[in-house]
């Protein structure tokens, strides 16, 4: 965004006059220059507009009732959200130097004495406006530039954290809200042998053993809803087509307001300890049955079921 692009955004010009009579006449000597001009009596109703919106100028009648201009000025420059709206003093007042001191000292940047001159009015009015104008840009440039600044700082982060996701020894994922991948890391191309295009947002499903997938599917789910951590054990398909266990965990990242952005998970091999662990449970379970009865015919046979699905598995 340069410069010289012209804002959506019409200028606003606050007019503050206790007569309705005085209103109407800066109205109409504004009006040819087509800002939004808003017009209001009294001290309070012009606070109250410079809360609700942005203004590139105000006009202000010195003599009013209750709140002054001169006091109105103090007000409204104590104010962080309008300390820099420039004040044009409009009055009927003596041009004495000790009176325009003290609209100078509350805030003022210039005067307009009665009867009013339109043009010179106009000309000073479209001086604010154009230095407004230019100040909303270079804020809007600026803001354009933080935003790109930090984008590019996202995408920086997000490279690092891909090249140390890409050096870890375990299976690592993204997923969105909805719970589809959205990226794998290095491991999952090399254990997997699944090709990018081929590692869709449900790949997963194509890798687990089939008599793990129901139980996986169903906590995934339920962590989805809940939003709580993910972890479970199922197994792999490698690409030599052997099924390795694997402890499956993931957890959600929230933004400050603790919604879920994305996943992040991993896969962690523990294959080695899973069959070591099924090898001491069978050995308890066998020895069991081997100290409940003296049949040596009844007690091969329970030791062979037991063997039938472990062994295999191992």
């Amino acid at each position: 965004m340069s410069i010289s692009e012209p804002l959506t955004q019409r200028p606003s010009i606050l007019l503050v006059d206790d007569r309705e009579e005085n209103l109407l006449a800066l109205e109409a000597i504004l009006e040819p220059l087509g800002y939004h001009l808003v017009s209001v009596s009294s001290g309070a109703q012009a606070l109250k507009e410079l809360l609700l919106g942005d203004f590139a100028c105000i006009l202000l009648d010195v003599q009013m009732p209750e709140i002054d201009g001169f006091e109105l000025a103090s007000l409204i420059k104590q104010r962080k959200r309008s300390e820099h709206i420039p004040i044009i003093f409009v009055t009927a007042l003596s041009k004495e130097d000790a009176h325009v001191y003290r609209g100078y000292s509350a805030g003022a940047v210039d005067y307009i004495f009665k009867p009013i001159d339109a043009g010179i009015l106009r000309s000073k009015v479209s001086v604010f406006v154009e230095l407004w104008a230019k100040n909303q840009q270079l804020r809007q440039q600026a803001d354009l530039l933080h935003e790109q600044e930090l984008a590019e700082l996202e995408r920086a982060s997000e490279a690092r954290y891909r090249q140390l996701a890409d050096a870890m020894p375990q299976i690592v994922w993204t997923s969105g809200v909805a719970g589809g991948a959205t990226y794998f890391n290095r491991r999952w191309f090399e254990y997997t042998g699944l090709s990018p295009d081929e590692s869709g947002p449900n790949a997963w499903h194509l890798v687990v053993h089939p008599d793990d997938l129901p139980n996986a599917v169903a906590r995934r789910e339920q962590t989805l809803r809940t939003g709580e951590p993910y972890e479970v054990e199922y197994r792999f398909r490698a690409l030599d087509g052997r099924y390795r266990w694997h402890l499956g965990r993931a957890v959600p990242m929230r933004d400050e307001l603790g919604r879920i952005e994305f996943w992040i998970g991993t896969a962690t091999d523990i294959h080695d300890r899973k069959v070591i662990e099924d090898q001491r449970t069978f050995i308890v379970a066998a020895g069991d049955a081997l100290a409940r009865s003296l049949d040596y015919r009844e007690t091969l046979t329970r030791v062979a079921e037991l063997a039938v699905g472990d062994v295999a598995d191992w």
